[in-house]
């Protein structure tokens, strides 16, 4: 569903909303589900080895956005591990596999809707790194760009939350909330951890 198309949806709900209010709270209704916890569908992965993208240090930087500035593909919020290879994979924050000290370590700082993901080395860096992270889902500035949730989850998921959200905010409470956040967005972060991405189809109605 267009992103425009979704928004007039919404204002037939709650017709004294503005479509750019609306157009606010939608980027926040994704935001709160794809930023809550690292989902396996929004993990970056290097398209020509599907492995994780590297990170190319130098000895003399120890900080480092995860983004598009470093030629990640995408700008993350979240980073799980940084580490030198798979044998370093299962700890790869200054320890290796075995448990013994490893020659780096790092703090991790999550981004949010207007920063990126960082990572820090607490010592000088040395090469390329793996790193394990999530992208952020696309902000909607515009009514013109299109959600990152697929497709299957905006009127059953996104639209619910939309509007949920606006009857909180206009009486105090919503059931349409209270059934969003507890059973609607845990279920589409399960799934998309799951890889089911298209476990419910919705046809979209005809003029949107």
């Amino acid at each position: 569903m267009q992103t425009r198309s979704l928004i007039t949806l919404v204002k037939k709900q709650a017709n004294d909303w503005s479509r750019e209010n609306i157009r606010e709270v939608l980027n926040e209704v994704q935001n709160y589900l794809c930023m809550q916890k690292p989902l396996n569908y929004f993990r970056m992965k290097d398209t020509t080895t599907g492995k994780d993208p590297i990170l190319s240090t130098t000895s003399a930087a120890y900080e480092y956005d995860i983004g598009t500035t470093e030629l990640f593909p995408y700008d993350a919020w979240w980073v799980e591990r940084v580490y030198k290879s798979e044998d370093d994979y299962e700890d790869g924050y200054g320890k290796s596999a075995d448990g013994s000290d490893s020659d780096y370590s790092v703090t991790r700082i999550p981004g949010d809707d207007e920063n990126v993901a960082k990572v820090i080395f607490n010592t000088a860096p040395n090469g390329d790194y793996y790193v394990e992270c999530y992208r952020k889902p696309t902000q909607i500035t515009d009514e013109s760009i299109q959600l990152t949730v697929p497709i299957s989850y905006h009127l059953n998921t996104v639209y619910e939350g939309v509007v949920g959200w606006i009857e909180m905010s206009t009486s105090g409470r919503s059931d349409r909330w209270t059934k969003f956040e507890t059973v609607l967005a845990p279920k589409f972060q399960n799934l998309m951890n799951r890889g089911r991405v298209d476990e419910i189809t919705f046809v979209t109605p005809k003029g949107y």
